[in-house]
């Protein structure tokens, strides 16, 4: 895979050229990267998924932004990057995609999501990545953080 190191085309740093027309904007020194370049009807170009996979693996958080991936979209997205897992047995589906899960935190009925926890690593075998979309944002809160496990054993002294 042909990557490239150059500056970012409208900011003051360094982005990762995987193609010539995809590229990821480191966000933090530890993870996560915004992802340029990405369109739904990208989905289909193997070259492309293997960078997103590249992209995944150095950086373990990416954001797709303004791709208008629509729950089809999403599922293609997760087949290409590996098996699906098992649905999550406490939430709904959506209606388009039985495989994309709906949390909604409107009325009653609520996810139990509102501390840290690890997207379905109790599994035997856990996911090589959770797909997070969403489509109504709260003007404060609503955050979803992300924590780097392996940074953080990085940064362990030697004698632990």
């Amino acid at each position: 895979m042909r990557k490239e190191r150059r500056p970012s085309p409208d900011k003051d740093h360094e982005c990762v050229y995987y193609l010539d027309t995809l590229h990821a904007e480191r966000l933090s020194p530890a993870l996560g990267a915004d992802l340029v370049g990405m369109r739904a009807e990208s989905l289909r170009d193997p070259a492309l998924i293997e960078s997103l996979y590249e992209m995944l693996i150095e950086h373990q958080v990416v954001f797709i932004r303004d791709a208008d991936l629509h729950p089809v979209d999403l599922v293609r997205l997760g087949e290409s990057l590996g098996t699906l897992g098992a649905r999550h047995h406490s939430y709904p589906t959506h209606p388009d995609a039985d495989d994309v899960v709906v949390l909604s935190w409107q009325g009653d009925d609520t996810p139990d999501a509102a501390e840290w926890h690890s997207d379905m690593t109790y599994r035997e075998r856990p996911p090589f990545a959770s797909i997070l979309r969403a489509v109504e944002l709260p003007p404060v809160g609503g955050d979803t953080l992300w924590a780097s496990m392996h940074s953080v054993y990085e940064s362990l002294s030697d004698g632990l």
